[in-house]
């Protein structure tokens, strides 16, 4: 269907989607919805976002079964297969279904009304220690604070301040710091710690935990 669009899919691991994103190898991906890419944070690295998709309104589960082989089985088993199909299906698409406007709405009632905009982001829990090889010195955290995704920020504004950034040589790890950069407060939304940003490796094992 995408390809009579003038489309060309590619097929990649999940795993590989954000830097394939980030480095501009795809321009575009299909992934569930709002859940899955808020905590895997596709809107970070792309530069649009709609939903739900047209052609996929919600994920599909698909079991795939040898013919031959499922003919072969007794009626009862045919039927406990369907029965524990049908019941996966409903679960899943359930959760979603439940997790999906959350994470949607999350930031836009947050930020909706703010003149500048904000993002998701945690208070530091943990003891933070500032050093390379050795401690030098033990941070107050107090008033610090996790950044998370996604963030929303008034288009016109963040156009501004990334442009300001780029221009100038600031480096910017993120939407908020082109903000802050051009002088700006971006307004802190608490967060949640499963939603938690997909960097590492073993990023990837902690997620499928929580999935």
């Amino acid at each position: 269907m995408l390809s009579r669009l003038g489309v060309v899919p590619q097929q990649i691991a999940g795993g590989d989607i954000y830097p394939a994103l980030e480095k501009g190898t795809i321009d575009a991906a299909e992934w569930i919805g709002p859940y899955d890419d808020e905590k895997l944070g596709f809107n970070k690295v792309a530069p649009h976002y709609y939903y739900p998709g047209w052609w996929e309104g919600t994920l599909q589960v698909s079991l795939y079964v040898n013919q031959d082989a499922y003919n072969k089985l007794p009626k009862h088993y045919q039927a406990i297969l369907a029965q524990a199909s049908a019941a996966a299906t409903n679960d899943m698409i359930a959760k979603y279904d439940a997790e999906n406007p959350a994470a949607l709405r999350r930031l836009i009632d947050a930020c909706l009304a703010d003149p500048v905009g904000g993002l998701l982001a945690l208070p530091v829990a943990d003891t933070v220690k500032g050093g390379h090889e050795r401690v030098e010195r033990t941070l107050d955290r107090n008033g610090l604070w996790l950044a998370q995704t996604p963030q929303m920020f008034r288009a016109g504004v963040l156009r501004d301040a990334l442009t300001a950034a780029s221009v100038n040589g600031v480096t910017v790890t993120d939407e908020a710091s082109a903000l802050e950069a051009a002088g700006y407060a971006p307004l802190l939304v608490p967060g949640a710690l499963r939603n938690f940003k997909v960097t590492w490796p073993d990023d990837f094992e902690l997620m499928e935990k929580w999935l």
